[in-house]
């Protein structure tokens, strides 16, 4: 199993500095990836999610260019958020910029006003995010390119690049533990579901896995990320509970489960206002106490 984190990149360590020491100790430290998370505007008094969080893909294109390993990631991209043209030319060029680093994970989202806000509507969601990922889809795999949807239509344009290497853009992961999430998670690359609070792997990977073999496609990658203490963060037990070998045991029960990345979620820290030096230094005896001693595959 690998590991990765999801980047707290907002409050007091929304900047430059910050967000580049917490993503190379983790380069350093042999986690496999950092992930971002996607809010473009956030209704004030909403708990949890401060005002101050730097946009997810600049995030992430800015962090291509201070990393040379790690695999940079969506938790998740909320689709419906930005037109799906402009969207497929941002994540393949920025799979390009990564030299094949960059991971799609997407959602269709959750803030009623900050759909409101950026002009889209609420109950559209779903149709939205389905028709979105076909074209993402249809400009990465054709040369010349026609579709017909209910918000997105063009007649022979062309679009590229279209992915590291010619790749046909990056892997897309579906994000959410519902069934709706499940089902569409099995026509993807792969699932990428939250885990709130309780250090357990979300029972419905047999779920997933049934859902692929109703679609007659191959298991996809299952990637779980985990937001310890959700709501609130015991530092000193962070990510797991109990001393070294209990902490190494909660993970491999997520190995054991099926997860193929484990993703312990840092954004917490940030509202518990440590710093970026002591985040690092959380990241340094997680990697110390239970990735090395479990032999992670992060490469």
């Amino acid at each position: 199993m690998r590991f990765g984190i999801a980047l707290p990149h907002f409050a007091h360590l929304a900047a430059p500095g910050p967000i580049t020491e917490i993503t190379r100790a983790a380069e350093g430290n042999g986690y496999h990836s950092v992930w971002a998370s996607d809010h473009v505007i956030v209704p004030a008094g909403t708990p949890f999610l401060p005002d101050e969080l730097t946009e997810i893909l600049a995030t992430l294109a800015y962090l291509a260019g201070k990393t040379t390993r790690l695999t940079l990631g969506t938790s998740v991209l909320v689709a419906p958020y930005r037109p799906a043209l402009f969207t497929a030319k941002y994540l393949s060029t920025l799979d390009v910029l990564a030299e094949g680093r960059l991971a799609v994970a997407v959602g269709v989202g959750r803030l009623e006003p900050e759909f409101e806000a950026l002009g889209v509507a609420f109950a559209d969601k779903w149709s939205r995010t389905d028709e979105d990922l076909r074209v993402w889809h249809d400009l990465w795999t054709t040369d010349t390119s026609n579709f017909d949807g209910r918000w997105t239509s063009y007649h022979d344009v062309r679009m590229f690049p279209t992915g590291h290497g010619g790749r046909n853009g990056p892997p897309v992961y579906f994000g959410g533990g519902g069934p709706r999430a499940i089902r569409r998670a099995a026509h993807a690359d792969g699932w990428h579901p939250i885990v709130l609070g309780t250090p357990e792997p979300p029972p419905e990977i047999s779920q997933y896995e049934q859902a692929c073999r109703d679609a007659g496609r191959p298991r996809g990658h299952v990637q779980v990320r985990y937001m310890a203490g959700y709501p609130t963060v015991d530092i000193d037990a962070w990510p797991f509970s109990g001393n070294q070998d209990e902490r190494r045991q909660q993970a491999q029960r997520f190995a054991d489960a099926g997860v193929d990345e484990l993703i312990i979620d840092a954004t917490m820290l940030a509202l518990s206002n440590l710093s970026a030096a002591q985040i690092v230094s959380l990241l340094e005896r997680f990697a110390r106490e239970v990735i090395e001693p479990m032999g992670a595959v992060n490469e």
